[in-house]
């Protein structure tokens, strides 16, 4: 059996950008008609008796390719159908909640990292690699739920487990961050930093905080020494931090600099309105992250 490790688990970065800040800062089965009971007729029955060992083991083998081939959704159904077959050991339930957490319902999550935190013995009796993984897996799922204080004991959790875990720091950062705990949020995400200078989700995070505290220089610091190539969250927050400034020329040189495919003018008038409702007493994490998440308009070809 394959051995479960960070390597073998898909995960997802926390970033305020993706998560509600501060209140909370593919394709289909067509390649799965030779696992039984998926890309079948749907007019005929579909049973769910155990497989044989054989095929079992295909179906994970083909459960693991879809995974690792992008193909999330349909890796999740055929991981899901082998749990309702229980053709899933304890560790390969952990790894179909990994997956699964990607395209299912945060409340979804929880359960399948919680059904495989108890099927392998309970929190005290897991490996430091599958603490790990569970931890952050439901860190990640409460923090979707605003289950906050949850949400710090799991990223707690993750960090005894791991205690250089950037994706853990960065999540008990987002935690603290949501709970007001602005400057407890910033040591964890420069602590993230610390490790992995280049980790993006980390470098945003410290940015919005910056931000949203009235502290445009030191966003403006910040991001200028990170690379910003094809991380629009990151140039449209340096922007936003110049123009609270007061520097529209430097925010526009960044944005057509970093995102030439963009339509500058129509972005800088959309960040400049949000500049605008930020100084008329609009709430300045509503604002950045309307703008961090601004869906990017292609500029008119010349």
């Amino acid at each position: 059996m394959l051995a479960l490790s960070l390597e073998n688990i898909v995960s997802s970065p926390l970033s305020l950008s993706r998560l509600a800040l501060f209140s909370l800062l593919i394709a289909g089965l067509s390649g799965c008609a030779s696992l039984p009971g998926l890309g079948t007729d749907k007019s005929q029955p579909q049973s769910n008796a155990p497989l044989s060992k054989k095929e079992s083991a295909e179906a994970l083998r083909l459960a693991r390719v879809l995974r690792d081939n992008g193909r999330i959704e349909a890796a999740t159904e055929v991981y899901a159908r082998m749990d309702q077959r229980q053709q899933l050991d304890p560790r390969e339930l952990l790894e179909y909640a990994s997956v699964a957490a990607l395209v299912r319902k945060p409340q979804q999550s929880l359960e399948l990292y919680g059904r495989a935190r108890h099927a392998l013995g309970g929190a005290d009796n897991l490996s430091a690699s599958e603490s790990l993984i569970t931890c952050l897996g439901m860190g990640r799922a409460r923090l979707a739920l605003n289950q906050l204080q949850a949400a710090l004991k799991d990223f707690t959790c993750a960090l005894k487990a791991q205690p250089d875990s950037t994706e853990g720091l960065n999540g008990l950062g987002v935690a603290n961050n949501s709970l007001g705990q602005t400057g407890q949020a910033q040591q964890l995400f420069q602590q993230a930093l610390e490790i992995d200078p280049s980790n993006q989700p980390a470098l945003n995070n410290l940015a919005m905080t910056y931000l949203s505290s009235n502290q445009p220089q030191q966003a403006i610091t910040l991001l200028q020494g990170a690379s910003l190539n094809a991380t629009p969250s990151l140039v449209l927050n340096l922007a936003l931090a110049h123009l609270l400034k007061g520097d529209n020329d430097q925010a526009r040189q960044t944005l057509s600099r970093n995102l030439p495919d963009a339509n500058t003018e129509e972005l800088l008038q959309a960040l400049q309105s949000s500049v605008a409702r930020i100084h008329a007493g609009s709430p300045a994490a509503t604002e950045l992250l309307a703008a961090s998440q601004r869906p990017l308009a292609l500029g008119t070809p010349q």
